[in-house]
């Protein structure tokens, strides 16, 4: 699978760099894998438990180019048809004031979907969005950091190469909000540890 279009490179460039949510804007550094940060995001256990087993990219730490929110993570992973993605992310800002910023961004940038409900767990600020369906994602803040949990319901079609303008992209089914809930919590979960 190549990395869903909204999450490629998903520098969540501090969620500030968003063209159309896209949130590709600048290149990460990738770092080591085995930093502390990349406990925050799913791992290939969790992502397994949640449907994704073909790992496409394991746990990385990575650097950004956003102010105050240089540090963060990421995984990708895959359903075994081929046919979804799910993309763990986190960012680590330099204060919880940053991080709030950063959340402010992407809701002026993005519509929020109803659709998708919003557990308790992820707070008040959590924001769901199929803007740039058909990636869905959540975001939320935890502290200093922002997580970020996306599924892609037409992997094919985010190869460039074999997308087509001419096709409307797949409506998230009520399945696919589950996993993406349940995988947004289980992240969160990661956070608090």
């Amino acid at each position: 699978m190549r990395a869903p279009r909204l999450l490629r490179p998903l520098a969540i460039v501090g969620l500030v760099a968003i063209s159309s949510l896209a949130l590709n804007a600048a290149v990460p550094a990738i770092a080591s894998a085995s930093t502390p940060v990349t406990r925050n995001v799913l791992g290939t256990a969790a992502a397994k438990k949640l449907g994704f087993p073909v790992v496409v990219d394991t746990p990385r730490s990575r650097t950004t180019t956003q102010q105050h929110c240089t540090k963060g993570a990421e995984a990708l992973y895959e359903s075994a048809n081929g046919q979804t993605g799910l993309v763990s992310d986190l960012l680590v800002c330099s204060s919880p004031s940053a991080a709030t910023a950063a959340i402010v961004t992407v809701r002026h940038k993005g519509t929020s979907d109803a659709a998708i409900p919003l557990p308790r767990a992820l707070g008040k600020d959590a924001f769901a969005t199929g803007t740039d369906a058909p990636e869905y994602l959540i975001i939320w803040q935890h502290g200093d950091k922002v997580g970020l949990t996306a599924l892609d319901t037409d992997v094919p079609a985010s190869d460039p190469e074999s997308a087509s303008a001419d096709v409307a992209p797949p409506a998230i089914t009520p399945a696919q909000i589950k996993v993406l809930v349940r995988s947004a919590v289980a992240q969160n979960a990661l956070l608090t540890k």
